[in-house]
C-alpha cells in the first residue's frame, strides 16, 4: 500500500460551445438598444409588458440581447389593422378578469368596492327609513 493517496482528478473547465456568447445589458444599455428611456423599462417591468429580464444579486437587473431582439420581433406588424399576438393575449386576459369579477360579485351578492353602482336611486328607495 502506498502512503500517499491518489491525487484527485482535476475538474474539466467548462467551455461554452462556439457562438453561444450572450450580450448582457443593464437597464440603461437595454433602453438605449430599444430606443426608450430607462424609466420606461422600469415601468414595463412593473406591469409585466416589457422584454424578459433577470436579476444578478438583489438589485442588478439585466437583459439578454436575444430577449430584447425577441421583444422587438413581437412588435412587427404587416398592416395598421394587424393587432398582433400580444394585443390578442392582453384582450383575452382582460376578458378573463372581467368574468372572474362577475362570478365573485354573483357569489357574494354585492359589487366590489370602488365600482360604480348602476341603479343607485332604486337601491335608496328599497332601503327602509
Amino acid at each position: 500500500m502506498s502512503k500517499h493517496p491518489k491525487p484527485l482528478p482535476t475538474p474539466k473547465q467548462h467551455e461554452p460551445p462556439p457562438n453561444s456568447e450572450r450580450t448582457v445589458f443593464d437597464t440603461a444599455g437595454a433602453a438605449k438598444y430599444l430606443g426608450n428611456s430607462a424609466v420606461t423599462l422600469e415601468r414595463w417591468r412593473c406591469f409585466g409588458i416589457g422584454p424578459k429580464w433577470f436579476k444578478v444579486g438583489p438589485k442588478n437587473v439585466r437583459y439578454l440581447q436575444s430577449d430584447l431582439d425577441a421583444f422587438i420581433l413581437v412588435g412587427y406588424r404587416t398592416s395598421t389593422s394587424d393587432a398582433g399576438p400580444k394585443t390578442a393575449t392582453l384582450k383575452a386576459e382582460r376578458e378573463a378578469r372581467s368574468l372572474r369579477r362577475q362570478e365573485r360579485e354573483r357569489a357574494t351578492g354585492r359589487r366590489q368596492p370602488g365600482r360604480p353602482r348602476k341603479n343607485r336611486a332604486e337601491e335608496r328607495a328599497a332601503q327602509p327609513l
